[in-house]
Protein backbone atom coordinates (compact mmCIF):
# COMPACT_ATOMS: atom_id res chain seq x y z
CA UNK A 1 0.00 0.00 0.00
CA UNK A 2 1.10 3.51 -0.68
CA UNK A 3 2.04 5.80 2.16
CA UNK A 4 -0.78 7.99 3.46
CA UNK A 5 -0.08 11.68 3.01
CA UNK A 6 -1.55 14.78 4.56
CA UNK A 7 -3.73 16.50 1.92
CA UNK A 8 -1.99 19.31 0.06
CA UNK A 9 -3.31 22.82 0.60
CA UNK A 10 -2.91 24.05 -2.97
CA UNK A 11 -6.46 25.40 -2.94
CA UNK A 12 -5.22 28.32 -0.83
CA UNK A 13 -3.20 29.65 -3.76
CA UNK A 14 -6.15 29.46 -6.13
CA UNK A 15 -8.44 31.20 -3.64
CA UNK A 16 -5.98 34.05 -3.13
CA UNK A 17 -5.55 34.50 -6.90
CA UNK A 18 -9.32 34.58 -7.42
CA UNK A 19 -9.64 37.50 -4.98
CA UNK A 20 -7.18 39.78 -6.80
CA UNK A 21 -8.44 43.07 -8.22
CA UNK A 22 -7.62 42.54 -11.90
CA UNK A 23 -8.68 46.08 -12.83
CA UNK A 24 -6.02 47.46 -10.48
CA UNK A 25 -3.41 45.20 -12.07
CA UNK A 26 -4.38 46.39 -15.58
CA UNK A 27 -3.96 50.00 -14.37
CA UNK A 28 -0.47 49.15 -13.08
CA UNK A 29 0.48 47.58 -16.41
CA UNK A 30 -0.49 50.79 -18.19
CA UNK A 31 1.45 52.97 -15.73
CA UNK A 32 4.64 50.91 -16.06
CA UNK A 33 4.41 50.72 -19.86
CA UNK A 34 3.83 54.46 -20.12
CA UNK A 35 6.74 55.19 -17.78
CA UNK A 36 9.18 53.05 -19.78
CA UNK A 37 7.85 54.37 -23.08
CA UNK A 38 8.62 57.96 -22.15
CA UNK A 39 12.10 57.14 -20.82
CA UNK A 40 11.33 56.87 -17.11
CA UNK A 41 12.66 54.35 -14.62
CA UNK A 42 10.99 51.52 -12.70
CA UNK A 43 12.32 50.73 -9.23
CA UNK A 44 11.52 47.53 -7.31
CA UNK A 45 12.02 46.76 -3.61
CA UNK A 46 11.23 44.26 -0.87
CA UNK A 47 12.61 42.39 2.14
CA UNK A 48 13.34 38.68 2.59
CA UNK A 49 11.30 36.58 0.17
CA UNK A 50 9.81 39.78 -1.23
CA UNK A 51 13.36 41.01 -1.93
CA UNK A 52 13.87 37.99 -4.20
CA UNK A 53 10.52 38.54 -5.92
CA UNK A 54 11.34 42.22 -6.51
CA UNK A 55 14.72 41.24 -7.95
CA UNK A 56 13.17 38.60 -10.22
CA UNK A 57 10.53 41.08 -11.38
CA UNK A 58 13.20 43.64 -12.25
CA UNK A 59 15.13 40.99 -14.19
CA UNK A 60 12.01 40.09 -16.18
CA UNK A 61 11.35 43.75 -16.97
CA UNK A 62 14.96 44.37 -18.00
CA UNK A 63 15.32 41.19 -20.03
CA UNK A 64 12.30 39.53 -21.64
CA UNK A 65 10.40 42.82 -21.76
CA UNK A 66 12.87 45.39 -23.02
CA UNK A 67 15.03 43.06 -25.13
CA UNK A 68 11.97 41.89 -27.05
CA UNK A 69 11.09 45.48 -27.77
CA UNK A 70 11.60 46.34 -31.47
CA UNK A 71 13.24 49.66 -30.60
CA UNK A 72 15.55 48.28 -27.91
CA UNK A 73 18.49 50.02 -29.61
CA UNK A 74 16.85 53.33 -28.62
CA UNK A 75 16.05 52.31 -25.04
CA UNK A 76 19.35 53.11 -23.32
CA UNK A 77 17.65 55.68 -21.08
CA UNK A 78 14.96 53.25 -19.94
CA UNK A 79 15.96 51.76 -16.63
CA UNK A 80 14.66 49.07 -14.32
CA UNK A 81 16.43 49.10 -10.95
CA UNK A 82 16.12 46.56 -8.13
CA UNK A 83 17.07 48.46 -4.99
CA UNK A 84 19.56 46.44 -2.97
CA UNK A 85 21.03 44.29 -5.75
CA UNK A 86 24.45 45.89 -5.26
CA UNK A 87 25.13 44.15 -1.95
CA UNK A 88 28.42 45.93 -1.29
CA UNK A 89 26.74 49.33 -1.56
CA UNK A 90 23.59 48.14 0.21
CA UNK A 91 25.38 46.69 3.23
CA UNK A 92 27.60 49.77 3.47
CA UNK A 93 24.50 51.98 3.60
CA UNK A 94 22.89 49.66 6.16
CA UNK A 95 26.01 50.01 8.30
CA UNK A 96 26.41 53.76 7.86
CA UNK A 97 22.82 55.00 7.63
CA UNK A 98 20.85 52.18 9.26
CA UNK A 99 18.80 49.44 7.61
CA UNK A 100 15.60 51.51 7.63
CA UNK A 101 17.26 54.21 5.50
CA UNK A 102 19.35 52.11 3.12
CA UNK A 103 16.76 51.61 0.34
CA UNK A 104 15.77 55.27 0.48
CA UNK A 105 19.42 56.30 0.09
CA UNK A 106 19.92 53.89 -2.80
CA UNK A 107 16.88 55.27 -4.61
CA UNK A 108 18.18 58.80 -4.20
CA UNK A 109 21.58 57.75 -5.56
CA UNK A 110 19.85 56.20 -8.57
CA UNK A 111 18.07 59.50 -9.24
CA UNK A 112 14.47 58.51 -8.65
CA UNK A 113 12.26 61.34 -9.88
CA UNK A 114 8.76 62.49 -10.76
CA UNK A 115 7.00 60.17 -13.18
CA UNK A 116 9.11 57.11 -12.30
CA UNK A 117 7.48 53.99 -10.83
CA UNK A 118 8.31 52.41 -7.46
CA UNK A 119 6.96 48.86 -7.11
CA UNK A 120 7.32 47.45 -3.59
CA UNK A 121 6.43 44.00 -2.27
CA UNK A 122 5.68 43.34 1.41
CA UNK A 123 3.54 40.64 3.02
CA UNK A 124 3.00 42.63 6.21
CA UNK A 125 2.79 46.03 4.54
CA UNK A 126 4.43 47.59 7.58
CA UNK A 127 8.18 47.33 6.91
CA UNK A 128 9.66 50.63 8.05
CA UNK A 129 12.35 50.74 5.36
CA UNK A 130 9.74 50.40 2.63
CA UNK A 131 7.41 52.95 4.21
CA UNK A 132 10.27 55.47 4.42
CA UNK A 133 11.18 54.74 0.80
CA UNK A 134 7.58 55.28 -0.30
CA UNK A 135 7.26 58.50 1.70
CA UNK A 136 10.30 59.93 -0.07
CA UNK A 137 9.04 58.73 -3.45
CA UNK A 138 5.59 60.22 -2.83
CA UNK A 139 7.19 63.60 -2.12
CA UNK A 140 8.88 63.36 -5.53
CA UNK A 141 5.58 62.48 -7.24
CA UNK A 142 6.70 58.96 -8.14
CA UNK A 143 3.96 56.46 -9.05
CA UNK A 144 3.69 54.11 -6.07
CA UNK A 145 2.70 50.46 -6.52
CA UNK A 146 2.44 48.28 -3.42
CA UNK A 147 1.74 44.54 -3.40
CA UNK A 148 0.81 43.49 0.13
CA UNK A 149 -1.86 42.14 2.45
CA UNK A 150 -2.23 45.82 3.36
CA UNK A 151 -1.71 47.63 6.61
CA UNK A 152 -3.13 50.97 7.67
CA UNK A 153 0.40 52.41 7.68
CA UNK A 154 0.57 52.30 3.88
CA UNK A 155 -2.97 53.28 2.87
CA UNK A 156 -2.35 57.01 2.56
CA UNK A 157 0.81 56.54 0.49
CA UNK A 158 -0.17 54.07 -2.17
CA UNK A 159 -1.36 55.19 -5.58
CA UNK A 160 -1.81 51.67 -6.98
CA UNK A 161 -2.35 48.89 -4.49
CA UNK A 162 -2.53 45.13 -5.01
CA UNK A 163 -4.11 43.51 -1.99
CA UNK A 164 -3.58 39.77 -1.60
CA UNK A 165 -6.47 38.51 0.53
CA UNK A 166 -6.25 35.27 2.50
CA UNK A 167 -8.85 33.99 4.96
CA UNK A 168 -6.51 31.63 6.75
CA UNK A 169 -3.57 32.84 8.81
CA UNK A 170 -1.41 29.80 9.53
CA UNK A 171 2.05 28.48 8.80
CA UNK A 172 1.38 28.61 5.05
CA UNK A 173 0.22 32.23 5.03
CA UNK A 174 3.48 33.91 3.99
CA UNK A 175 4.14 31.24 1.39
CA UNK A 176 0.71 31.73 -0.17
CA UNK A 177 1.07 35.51 -0.35
CA UNK A 178 4.61 35.40 -1.75
CA UNK A 179 3.57 32.83 -4.36
CA UNK A 180 0.76 35.14 -5.45
CA UNK A 181 3.27 38.01 -5.61
CA UNK A 182 5.32 35.93 -8.06
CA UNK A 183 2.27 35.26 -10.23
CA UNK A 184 1.42 38.96 -10.26
CA UNK A 185 4.99 39.94 -11.18
CA UNK A 186 5.18 37.50 -14.08
CA UNK A 187 1.80 38.54 -15.44
CA UNK A 188 2.62 42.25 -15.25
CA UNK A 189 6.01 41.76 -16.93
CA UNK A 190 4.44 39.82 -19.79
CA UNK A 191 1.63 42.33 -20.26
CA UNK A 192 4.03 45.30 -20.14
CA UNK A 193 5.98 43.68 -22.98
CA UNK A 194 2.78 43.41 -25.00
CA UNK A 195 1.88 47.05 -24.37
CA UNK A 196 5.34 48.31 -25.31
CA UNK A 197 5.31 46.31 -28.52
CA UNK A 198 1.86 47.74 -29.35
CA UNK A 199 3.04 51.29 -28.70
CA UNK A 200 6.10 50.94 -30.95
CA UNK A 201 4.65 48.88 -33.81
Amino acid sequence: MGKAHTPLNMYKYAKALEKLDCDAIYDIIEVIAACLNRGGAVFTAGNGGSYSIAQHFAADLRGPVIKDWDVYRHAEARRVVHLGSNLAEFTALCNDEGYDNALLDMAEREGIMQGDVLFSFSVSGSSLNLLKLMEMAAERKVHLVFATTFSEASHDLVGFGIEVKTNEVDNDWYGVVESVFSCIAHEIANRVKERLNEQTS
